[in-house]
């Protein structure tokens, strides 16, 4: 007999199961299984309370059969018997439990027979109370509720273990009969079955009799509860990422949770009005990783659907920190270093800065701060864009599609997508860098593990990017954020896509990084749509209303206090008139020394001289600024700097070449022909002469670097211009400039 009950087939749960997500232990989103149930993966125990009452109403002698109840059995013959039908069916709590499991055929003897030989299988090879938790886990409880705890929250809102008696004692009796005794009809019978259950309770002394009474005045449910689903963005990627089910715990903090939402709220009807219609907010704790509020699409349906959090947008700035970073630690700037801040092309790419303003030069922290593009554009050139973006890859973009040519230099720039999780992940993970904490990120407990941060710069290049951001002061900043911006320490940074299609920002604190996207679902751009007019605001908002700590990131171990020259920022040289004392990290501690700086010899006027011109013993030294021609033009317009020495008459080694701009000349109207097509604008044929042999001239137009010639004589450019003003810029490679404002009609 018993070699015959482990040839049987064995009871095998294989169902699927739904997919719940909890927060501080309480289902916040529920998705059915599969099959269309609510089917909780099964908890190890049953509450005592209820396996009390399941054991009293369904088998009563339970803790002393083998599976089978030959009592039971004898009972129930006799009143179907009796009854002329199958009232009673004898089985036990085990057997039951081989039927749930799909005990093949109908509702017959020799079905019975193999319940009975699969309940002896399982006595043998289980306990009691994993026997009861099977059973609880797949019981019918009415609908498509299946087992104790989905029945728990659906029809009393709580966990099993929290149930009082006369809730335990409603859960116990709905199995026996789960379609006739729905709470939502039937509620006389229902009631009497379960008062009954309480008072057996009660005569086996299990269930006092002071709170006998209070039980019985307990009213039913009134049917089922509806399904949370105040997640439904990380509930859908749940269930992508577990189609069978499971129960996953969300490191969401609800009243951060409620404050953003409310925020973002206040804030959707502003933006509608300028056709802006999505929202998406994620805010993490710094020290710990946890995302604490996550806002996957604030927007009206359709599109609130789309979970903007986890969708591929242009990144516009946002990784320029990251070249920063990484370009310190590869020894090619100092934090305060001098970059060139002019027009270029770089083949067809003509990238401009935002105002079209530019500065010759630029320390490399203030670029940072004002989001400069040229100068991060000339720095990831030295740094290699494929170097940059191998970096990027290993520091965790996901979406970086094509290869690295196929971005080319716009990549700093947001030619490539990103994710605002992707993003809130890199920010979080850089300021534990700083803070020198395990590296981690989530929004499921479960996927809480400390993460590789080989592909992050070091922490004290990551803090001088850090402290650049602080000291970001941007006018276009709405005056309420900047006034929370001067009040709060915090590392911002904004980010733009090209086209205004998405406006994002990202401000970081040792406490908390909060991330916003603003935008449409469909991609259309908006006017204004920029990251520090819509994101931005958004952002400070909601860090304004989280308890944050006065100070700022500390620094980290390591770098160095050297001397930095005053002027351009870089270790001084011997030549540098003045230097201050500052700290830089260690990577930066194989920068080069300052090189702008240049040992001249002077008359007693202070006049430039040389051998061939002047009595040597009669000189002395002078230090001269000395910067290349196409920066210097700009350098010297936008800064207060010290100009070059003056020539002595008759000292200078050779007459500058001249420079003379054909065309257009200053103030000049141009009538071109109307464009065939619109994307096809009129020609204009730019000229200048020179006299220098293989001069090379640089030509900007309306803040672009348009294009390089190089020759002797008549030099020429062609470009395509629209109807309105126009200022040329024409700069050689000596130094002489020349400009003039134009008009096309």
């Amino acid at each position: 007999m018993a070699g015959l009950v482990w040839a049987l087939p064995k009871p095998h749960f294989a169902v699927p199961y739904a997919t719940v997500l909890t927060v501080a232990g309480t289902p916040a989103a529920i998705a059915p299984s599969a099959d269309e149930q609510i089917r909780f993966v099964p908890k190890a125990e049953v509450p005592t309370r209820l396996a009390t009452c399941l054991v009293a109403y369904e088998d009563q002698r339970f803790y002393k059969h083998i599976g089978i109840d030959p009592a039971a059995l004898v009972r129930a013959a006799r009143a179907n018997l009796s009854a002329g039908r199958v009232r009673q069916g004898g089985s036990t709590i085990t057997m039951q439990v081989a039927r749930l499991a799909g005990t093949p055929g109908g509702r017959h003897l020799g079905r019975k027979l193999l319940e009975m030989a699969q309940a002896l299988y399982l006595e043998a090879t289980l306990s009691k109370a994993d026997i009861l938790a099977l059973w609880a886990g797949h019981a019918p409880f009415g609908g498509n509720t299946v087992g104790l705890e989905a029945a728990a929250w659906r029809y009393f809102g709580q966990p099993p273990a929290q149930l009082t008696w006369a809730e335990c004692a409603t859960l116990a009796v709905l199995p026996n009969a789960p379609g006739m005794l729905h709470p939502g009809r039937s509620r006389s019978r229902l009631l009497a079955r379960r008062n009954g259950l309480l008072q057996k309770l009660a005569r086996q002394g299990v269930l006092p009799a002071t709170a006998l009474a209070s039980a019985l005045a307990e009213p039913l449910p009134e049917g089922m509860g509806q399904l949370p689903n105040r997640h439904p963005h990380l509930l859908a990627a749940a269930v992508a990422a577990h189609p069978q089910g499971a129960e996953r715990t969300l490191t969401i903090r609800p009243e951060v949770q409620q404050q953003v939402e409310q925020m973002l709220m206040q804030q959707r009807p502003g933006l509608e009005a300028q056709g802006i219609t999505n929202m998406a907010c994620l805010v993490a704790e710094a020290g710990t990783g946890r995302v604490v509020a996550y806002v996957g699409n604030l927007a009206q349906a359709p599109a609130a659907f789309v979970d903007a959090a986890q969708a591929p947008r242009s990144y516009g700035s946002l990784l320029k920190p990251w070249l920063f970073a990484y370009a310190l630690d590869a020894g090619l700037l100092a934090p305060q270093a001098w970059v060139e801040d002019v027009p270029r092309l770089y083949g067809r790419f003509a990238p401009q800065n935002y105002y079209n303003e530019y500065a010759g030069f630029v320390g490399a922290d203030k670029a940072l701060a004002r989001s400069l593009n040229l100068p991060f554009v000339g720095l990831l050139q030295a740094f290699g864009q494929r170097r940059f973006f191998a970096q990027m890859q290993a520091a965790g973009l996901r979406h970086l599609a094509q290869p690295a040519d196929h971005y080319g230099l716009a990549f700093i720039l947001g030619s490539a997508e990103a994710t605002l999780w992707e993003m809130t992940r890199l920010y979080t993970l850089s300021s534990q860098r700083i803070q020198g904490l395990p590296l981690r990120f989530g929004v499921f407990a479960d996927s809480l593990q400390p993460q590789a941060g080989e592909a992050l710069p070091s922490a004290g290049a990551l803090f001088a990017a850090w402290q650049a951001l602080r000291e970001a002061t941007r006018p276009e900043l709405a005056p309420y954020s900047q006034q929370l911006a001067a009040q709060l320490p915090v590392a911002w940074k904004t980010g733009t896509s090209q086209g205004l299609r998405d406006a994002w920002a990202v401000g970081c604190t040792p406490t908390y990084t909060v991330a916003v996207w603003c935008g449409n679902a469909n991609g259309a751009g908006r006017p204004g749509l920029t990251g520090i007019k819509v994101a931005a605001p958004v952002m400070f908002d909601v860090l304004a209303q989280l308890p944050q700590p006065k100070g700022f990131f500390t620094r980290p171990a390591g770098g160095k206090m050297v001397a930095l020259c005053r002027t351009s920022g870089w270790p001084a040289g011997r030549n540098c008139p003045e230097a201050d004392t500052a700290w830089v990290p260690a990577g930066s501690l194989g920068a080069a020394q300052c090189s702008f700086h240049m040992q001249r010899w002077v008359d007693g006027q202070g006049q430039r001289v040389e051998a061939n011109c002047f009595a040597m013993a009669d000189a002395r030294p002078a230090i001269e600024l000395a910067l290349p021609p196409l920066p210097a033009y700009y350098a010297y317009r936008a800064q207060a700097l010290p100009m070059p020495l003056p020539w002595r008459p008759g000292c200078r080694p050779q007459a500058a070449a001249q420079l003379t701009l054909l065309t257009p000349t200053p103030g000049s109207r141009y009538l071109l022909p109307a464009p065939v097509a619109p994307a096809r604008l009129p020609q204009l044929v730019l000229a200048a002469t020179t006299s220098q042999p293989q001069q090379t001239l640089f030509w900007h137009l309306d803040g672009r670097c348009v294009g390089t010639t190089t020759g002797q004589g008549r030099q020429q450019l062609v470009v395509r211009l629209a109807a309105g003003p126009h200022k040329l810029v024409l700069v050689s490679a000596d130094g002489q400039a020349a400009e003039a404002a134009f008009t096309v009609q």
